[in-house]
C-alpha cells in the first residue's frame, strides 16, 4: 500500500496542545522512552497476530509505536490517526503505512469512509479527548471516541488502550477532577507548567479504575483483558492531591455485540 495522506477538515478540538506543547511527544531518542517503546510494543503484540491485517493508531502521534508494531508484523499495514500537522509531518515514510488527519472528537465526521481496521491503538491518549462543556461532557466524549473507533473495526476486531489511571483516596474520582481543575486553568497555568504539567492551560481528564470502567460500558464496549505495564513510583505531588495509587493499565476492549 502506498503511503498517502488524507486531510479531513476538523474543528479544533476543545483539548488540543499547543505547538509548544506538542514538541513534548516527538521523537526523542533517550534511554528511557525506548526502553518504555520496547516494553509498550511487546504487550500490544501479544494482542496483534502475524497476519495480513490492519492496525490503526488513534493519536498516534510520530508514528513511533506503529512503526514498531509494523516492523514486527510483517504482513500487516497501519492506519495512523492525528489531528495535529506536526505529528503527521514528524512520521517516518512507511510503503505500509497510511497518515489520516482526524480530530478523535470528531470521527464520525474526519475518518475517511474507506478506513476499517483490525486492531485499533489508543496509547495514553483517551484523557486528553476534551469537550467544553465540563466533566461530564468530557467523560461522554471519551466513551463516543471508542464507540465511534467500534464502529469501523473488522467482525472480531479489537480496541487495546493504555491509559493512566488515578485511584484517589475518599472517593475514587477527587484526584482526576483536581488535576483537570488545575491542568483546564489558564491562570494557573504558569505555574503548572513549572511542576511539569505538559497539559497547562488545556487539561486532561485522567480516571480511576471504576470511571474508565464505565466509560467503556457506556461506549458499548466489554473488557476482554486488562494488564498492568507500568506502577508510578515517585507520586509525591499527586499525594497533595488525594491520590492513592497512580499507574499504566492496558485494557483490551470488544464492542458487546461482537
Amino acid at each position: 500500500m502506498d503511503e498517502s495522506r488524507t486531510t479531513a477538515s476538523s474543528e479544533a478540538n476543545r483539548g488540543e496542545l499547543s505547538p509548544e506543547q506538542l514538541r513534548h511527544f516527538l521523537r526523542e531518542s533517550s534511554p528511557q522512552r525506548e526502553e518504555q517503546t520496547r516494553r509498550l510494543v511487546e504487550r500490544i503484540l501479544e494482542f496483534i497476530p502475524d497476519a495480513p491485517i490492519r492496525i490503526a493508531d488513534f493519536g498516534g502521534g510520530d508514528g513511533t509505536v506503529l512503526d514498531r508494531c509494523l516492523e514486527n508484523r510483517s504482513h500487516a499495514e497501519g492506519i495512523l490517526v492525528d489531528v495535529a500537522p506536526e505529528m503527521l509531518e514528524a512520521n517516518l515514510p512507511n510503503p505500509r503505512k497510511r497518515l489520516v488527519q482526524a480530530d478523535l472528537t470528531e470521527l464520525r465526521h474526519d475518518l475517511p469512509g474507506d478506513i476499517q481496521y483490525d486492531v485499533a491503538l489508543l496509547n495514553v491518549v483517551l484523557h486528553h479527548c476534551l469537550s467544553g462543556d465540563g466533566v461530564s461532557a468530557t467523560r461522554r466524549a471519551q466513551s463516543d471516541v471508542l464507540r465511534a473507533i467500534g464502529e469501523r473495526l473488522t467482525p472480531g476486531g479489537r480496541i487495546v488502550v493504555l491509559e493512566q489511571v488515578q485511584d484517589g483516596w475518599v472517593f475514587p474520582d477527587v484526584t482526576s477532577l483536581l488535576v483537570y481543575r488545575l491542568t483546564r486553568s489558564r491562570l494557573l497555568a504558569p505555574m503548572m507548567r513549572s511542576f511539569g504539567a505538559n497539559t497547562a492551560g488545556v487539561g486532561v481528564l485522567f480516571a480511576p479504575r471504576s470511571r474508565l470502567l464505565r466509560v467503556f460500558e457506556r461506549a458499548g464496549m466489554r473488557v476482554e483483558h486488562e494488564k498492568l505495564f507500568r506502577q508510578d513510583r515517585n507520586i509525591i505531588q499527586l499525594r497533595l492531591l488525594a491520590c492513592r495509587r497512580s499507574y499504566q493499565q492496558i485494557f483490551v476492549l470488544r464492542p458487546d455485540a461482537a
